[in-house]
């Protein structure tokens, strides 16, 4: 070639004239796959000689003609600013020329853009096309703007063949026309004002290049330390052929984040190393795996790409085997939190902003990615649950922990921050979330802590323990079930394992823990609340036996409101009769052969027992409740007095009457001890003892069976289906030595 140019030529051109031989012979070949196979290897060297000639010879008729236009655009410019300057009648500078003509040129550049839109106007027909789609694609493509994407690639393939119609799809075709035409127009354009932009193969659409670079090779060894370690070495089993900064395919190794594409750096002919995404904390090894150049890699050497923001990726592993399924789950700040695997039972992981199960993530970490962390604590407790109050608590084994955002608005990567916030520990009892704060069963199982924030500002949680009041009620077993009621009356639900249910009534802000036992002829097994209208209900599922036989039976607590006596529902599995008066009651199957406590018209009944599924009556009434029987009993504690010796304690003490203040209460007895009660009986003085005392709203008082003792205690009793609602109870107390 130098020969017959009479010249020495460069590397760089022949280079040059290499490649633009070798782009011909490509597009030829593109262009008549079938009669490019039938030349022979001369015949194609010389037509692509001859076709890059061609292109060559253009170029530089397109580059003296450049030339010659942009010495005409300066010229052009020049003059249209004078003319300008001229046509003016008032004394325009040449400076407010130029903003005109720069506006005249801004106002020619949105129509130029508006023109090529419209060009585009099938392409985006076609882009949108619902043409042989499935009913579930076409009603996706109508309500969530999905694509089509065998109109795609029909699109595609036809801009690749130049919208020759060898897709059969004619919308297809007249997408891909007008993109080619709008694309080359807008060349021409800029080409036309000065530019040099060439024509370019497959449509200015990007391509994945196929790679060489020899056949795989086996790994002997491919390791990750301990110790937070991100780098992975790999040892093959003869010389891998790779150079730093290389791209390698590695797969087969059996350990999920070994395989994949990596970047290189090479160590030796047989070793490289390469960054992993994830940490190792007790060291991988494998034998086994290849390393290979990937078939197809993206070559853009124009290009420089933003690594402060990569795709999100599928780093963080969840639900992908038997021990890493969570067993916390809760929502906080738009994100799904889990916690506590058998794998990784200290670790925490939090969803995408504003997505229920996306754990994608982006190296480097970006505000919205999913996260996953660990709580690096002195000792190994499992999380057990994720509570959100103001931060997110996690209650581990040993400890509260408490996850907020340092220096942010809100929990990201970047902002996490975990701080111990006591030493308590948690059970597996679901905590409830009660007013603001949790209610939790410590980690042994036997009390309810309340986790509340601290008011000294200094944004941390403190745990209480708030059945110190009432231990006896707790020692010896343990809690399996927590719920909260919110209202009517605030009250956190605690099932004992003996079957028994404990109530607290709740009212912090008034400093109320009062603590209550609920027993019934049968055992309670599990409880939930529901909210029902303007009420929580507390629903029950119960284990009683019935006819020698046990039976489960779902019961629910009904609320203390009534407006007379007659609506007053207090017994155990009831049921109500309302109808015309009668004196049988039936469809009381599930009471078979069970004494009963009854209530008809406001009168109780005593003495029934429930057979053939019915009971009778001796009276007829019209609203009758039916159902076992509970006794439900009050002590008030040893008496004290404030200022005298041992604040009395020791001296005997002998209570002589007692005035209560109750609320919509009948029948109510009380006594120095539960054995030696007596009876109230409300009645207007003077008048006879009515066989059945109405409800009382007020103060009464009952002279009580005197008993000398040391410490003046009162105890309170209401066995029958009726209401007691204490306000306040005085004493009448003598004393002595």
């Amino acid at each position: 070639m130098a020969a017959a140019g009479g010249r020495k030529i460069s590397d760089a051109k022949l280079q040059a004239i290499d490649d633009a031989i070798s782009g011909k012979m490509r597009e030829l070949a593109r262009r008549d796959p079938d009669g490019w196979r039938a030349k022979t290897k001369d015949q194609r060297i010389t037509e692509a000689a001859q076709a890059a000639m061609m292109d060559i010879e253009a170029t530089a008729a397109r580059k003296e003609m450049l030339a010659g236009m942009q010495v005409i655009k300066v010229a052009e410019t020049a003059s249209r600013l004078d003319d300008l300057q001229k046509a003016s009648a008032q004394n325009v500078t040449r400076s407010q020329a130029l903003a005109r003509d720069i506006e005249n040129s801004d106002n020619y550049i949105h129509a130029v853009h508006d023109d090529a839109v419209s060009g585009l106007g099938d392409m985006l027909d076609a882009a949108a096309n619902k043409d042989g789609t499935g009913l579930l694609r076409n009603l996706g493509m109508r309500i969530f703007n999905l694509d089509n994407p065998a109109m795609t690639a029909d699109v595609v393939r036809e801009v690749f063949k130049g919208a020759d119609g060898s897709t059969g799809n004619k919308t297809a075709r007249a997408g891909a026309r007008a993109w080619l035409d709008t694309i080359e127009k807008m060349r021409v354009r800029f080409n036309a004002a000065g530019g040099d932009v060439g024509k370019l193969d497959y449509g200015y659409i990007g391509q994945a290049l196929p790679s060489t670079g020899g056949s795989p090779v086996a790994i002997s060894s491919i390791s990750q330390p301990d110790f937070y370690f991100k780098t992975v070495t790999v040892v093959t089993s003869s010389a891998h052929g790779r150079t730093t900064g290389d791209r390698v395919l590695i797969e087969g190794t059996g350990i999920r984040r070994f395989d994949g594409i990596w970047q290189i750096t090479v160590v030796n002919t047989t070793t490289f190393t390469y960054q992993t995404v994830d940490y190792s904390f007790s060291g991988d090894t494998s034998t086994t795996g290849q390393v290979s150049v990937p078939s197809l890699q993206l070559v853009d050497d124009n290009v420089t790409p933003d690594t402060s923001t990569t795709p999100p990726d599928d780093i963080i592993g969840l639900n992908d085997d038997s021990g890493a399924y969570p067993s916390a789950v809760t929502y906080f700040e738009r994100r799904r939190w889990f916690a506590g695997t058998a794998n990784k039972p200290q670790t925490i992981w939090a969803t995408r902003n504003g997505t229920q199960s996306n754990l994608t993530s982006s190296v480097p970490a970006q505000d919205n990615d999913a996260m996953e962390f660990r709580i690096a604590a002195q000792q190994q407790n499992a999380i057990r649950h994720l509570m959100p109050l103001a931060d997110i608590v996690a209650l581990t084994v040993g400890g509260e922990f408490r996850v907020f955002a340092d220096g942010g608005p809100a929990i990201t990567p970047t902002t996490i921050s975990i701080k111990p916030q006591g030493f308590t520990g948690a059970s597996t009892v679901q905590p409830a979330l009660a007013r603001a704060a949790v209610m939790f069963v410590q980690a042994q199982g036997s009390y309810v802590n309340e986790l509340t924030y601290d008011p000294s500002g200094t944004g941390a949680f403190k745990a209480n323990d708030v059945s110190i009041l009432a231990t006896h009620l707790f020692d010896s077993y343990t809690l399996v079930e927590l719920a909260y009621q919110r209202a009517p009356e605030p009250v956190l639900w605690a099932l004992r394992s003996d079957g028994v249910l404990l109530g607290m009534t709740y009212v912090p802000d008034q400093q109320v823990f009062a603590w209550h036992q609920h027993e019934t002829d049968g055992v309670v097994e599990s409880i939930a609340v529901i909210p029902e209208s303007n009420r929580d209900v507390l629903y029950a599922l119960v284990k009683r036996t019935i006819g020698g036989a046990e039976r489960r039976y779902i019961e629910r607590l009904t609320p203390r409101f009534f407006s007379s006596l007659t609506e007053a529902f207090f017994v155990d599995s009831g049921l109500t009769y309302r109808g015309t008066a009668t004196t049988t009651i039936r469809n009381l199957w599930h009471l078979e052969g069970r004494a009963v406590a009854v209530l008809a018209d406001g009168a109780v009944v005593d003495g029934l027992t429930v057979a053939n599924g019915a009971i009778t009556l001796p009276t007829a009434a019209s609203v009758v409740h039916v159902g076992l029987a509970y006794t439900s009993d009050m002590q008030t504690l040893p008496q004290f007095y404030e200022g005298a010796p041992a604040a009395g304690q020791g001296l005997s003490k002998n209570v002589g009457e007692v005035y209560l203040r109750v609320r919509k209460t009948s029948s109510i007895a009380v006594g120095p001890t539960f054995s030696r009660l007596t009876e109230n009986r409300a009645h207007v003085l003077g008048a006879p003892i009515p066989p059945l005392a109405p409800l009382i709203d007020g103060e009464t008082d009952i002279k009580i069976t005197p008993s000398w003792n040391q410490d003046g205690s009162v105890c309170v009793r209401q066995s029958k289906p009726l209401p007691a609602t204490i306000v306040a109870l005085i004493k009448e107390t003598a004393t002595g030595g």
